[in-house]
């Protein structure tokens, strides 16, 4: 596998993958619903260099009133201003061009979507009849490459999986661009 390296404007730390698995969430039913959480708790990590890491079990907790189903942005936002001060903010107006300068300037997105317009090859689930939210941290220079945290990813040892960009551009236009993002931290 290639590194991609680490963005120009800032050496930021990768952080390790979050498996939305291994959250339980009170009266789900044992469904993976934390997908917003965990995806949220990566984008905190890569804003913050890694100085604030929050398991999504641990974001979920601090939603206010608790959900037991899946969360928006608005919901994330709520939870990670109570745990530490930060926020999820939407991306005003987003378009695919503006997606993809943002994800080459290595700013990072959380991004909602139907995890059914993720090819096969790249899910971590046969069945994908439901919307799902992803970090991606950052693409190649060239914007063909993506580093991208997939909370239905076990592999907790890892920091992220790179996947060529355009098979994930039907899932990130499936919701209208439905991103987000916590502002990044000076290093």
């Amino acid at each position: 596998m290639v590194d991609m390296g680490l963005p120009t404007q800032a050496r930021r730390k990768r952080p390790l993958t979050d498996w939305e698995g291994d959250d339980h969430v009170p009266g789900s039913g044992g469904r993976y619903v934390s997908c917003v959480d965990t995806a949220t708790g990566r984008a905190l990590a890569w804003a913050t260099n890694g100085r604030i890491t929050y398991d999504g079990q641990r974001i979920r907790a601090a939603v206010r009133p608790p959900d037991v189903n899946g969360i928006s942005f608005e919901q994330a936002d709520q939870a990670i201003h109570s745990l530490c001060g930060r926020h999820l903010v939407r991306m005003t107006d987003p378009t695919k061009a503006k997606v993809n300068a943002w994800l080459r300037a290595g700013k990072g997105l959380v991004i909602a979507g139907k995890y059914a317009d993720i090819p096969r090859a790249y899910r971590f689930q046969y069945g994908a009849d439901f919307n799902h939210g992803i970090f991606l941290s950052r693409t190649n220079a060239t914007g063909t490459i993506v580093r991208e945290y997939d909370p239905l990813d076990p592999r907790v040892h890892q920091y992220g999986t790179l996947v060529p960009l355009n098979v994930l551009w039907p899932f990130i236009a499936s919701l209208g661009y439905y991103v987000a993002y916590v502002p990044l931290e000076h290093l």
